[in-house]
């Protein structure tokens, strides 16, 4: 019986993980280029699909799902329980996704989180 400021606040926790996955998943290969590591949500979904970690189409659901959390889930205080359930499902499974995919490519996340 969560009340809609505890909805609210779990989709932001789901906004924060996908940025803190991202933004880990950067940093060996931002270390690898020698460049600085992007911080930013749009700037690391671009650095992963320019690396090909991510396909067009796995930027595009990600993209997607991220955008739906911020504008109907974060700012609106409209998070109903169904809804933060399909979402939290959602960044689950993209998160395994995404780590297996890392894996596969032989990219290691750093031992120490970041900072999110």
């Amino acid at each position: 019986s969560a009340s809609p400021f505890e909805l609210k606040n779990c989709l932001a926790h789901l906004r924060s993980f996908l940025e803190g996955l991202h933004e880990q998943a950067c940093k060996p290969l931002a270390n690898t280029a020698g460049i600085t590591n992007p911080h930013k949500w749009g700037e690391t979904t671009v650095m992963l699909r320019n690396n090909a970690v991510l396909s067009m189409q796995e930027e595009k659901l990600v993209t997607s799902l991220y955008t739906l959390i911020s504008d109907e889930g974060v700012h609106p205080l409209i998070a109903e329980r169904e809804y933060a359930r399909l979402i939290r499902n959602m960044a689950i499974e993209y998160g395994l996704l995404f780590l297996t995919k890392l894996e596969k490519a032989g990219i290691e996340l750093p031992d120490k989180p970041l900072n999110v």
